[in-house]
């Protein structure tokens, strides 16, 4: 006897956690597929990933890169680039993008960045800044549940280094003046799940003034889909 099997549709909204050790049904998409992906394309489509950039770029005008740290030094206390949940949700840490540039003049010239994770707190709410607004990578689905800012120029409550997620160093060569660029990369293949309060920064500076641009992708996800 032919058994005719059916599988829920389930490709974007519809995308939802399980308690463990119930069953599931299998997803299809719109068209009949039988639907798998990874954990990252199934948060994206289910609109839990964002995006924030630091730095600005306006018609007929040059690239606006942020100023680094106290003017020179990385200062954990004025980051770059920083988002954050209250209760309630995980923020998972997807991928950090920095490349900066310092005008380098003498022996051992050099720019750090890092990316670091605070388990403590989520970010302040008054900020001397930019106030980002986190760009929810499925157009259309819902803001972000947090509060994210750039180019922070006073400084805020002590962040807490709860984890360092990546760091760098790049010196200059030689004693002549030159332009050190530097990247940052950092796309983890098991991210830390951090749970609410908490928050992420990057920072970047240099013995030189150092100017810089950055991107942060993270995925907001209510608590529900993960504890039972």
């Amino acid at each position: 006897m032919a058994v005719n099997l059916k599988s829920q549709v389930e490709q974007y909204s519809g995308v939802s956690a399980s308690a463990e050790g119930l069953p599931r049904d299998l997803t299809s998409t719109r068209l009949g597929q039988l639907f798998t992906a990874d954990w990252k394309t199934k948060l994206l489509l289910a609109g839990k990933c964002y995006r924030v950039t630091s730095a600005t770029f306006t018609a007929d005008a040059d690239m606006s890169l942020a100023l680094g740290g106290a003017a020179t030094i990385e200062n954990l206390e004025t980051p770059q680039i920083c988002c954050g949940v209250d209760e309630g949700y995980f923020l998972i840490p997807m991928e950090v993008d920095l490349s900066v540039e310092s005008l380098a003049d003498a022996a051992n010239d050099h720019v750090h960045m890092l990316v670091i994770a605070d388990r403590t707190q989520t970010v302040p709410t008054s900020v001397t800044g930019i106030t980002e607004v986190p760009v929810n990578m499925l157009d259309g689905a819902p803001n972000f549940p947090g509060m994210a800012y750039s180019a922070i120029s006073v400084d805020i409550t002590d962040p807490v280094m709860s984890e360092l997620l990546q760091f760098r160093t790049v010196y200059a060569l030689g004693t002549t003046v030159c332009n050190l660029t530097a990247n940052l990369h950092y796309e983890p293949k098991t991210p830390s799940i951090l749970k609410g309060p908490c928050s992420i920064y990057a920072f970047w500076g240099g013995t030189i003034a150092t100017l810089g641009a950055a991107t942060m992708v993270v995925a907001a996800v209510p608590i529900a889909w993960m504890e039972n």
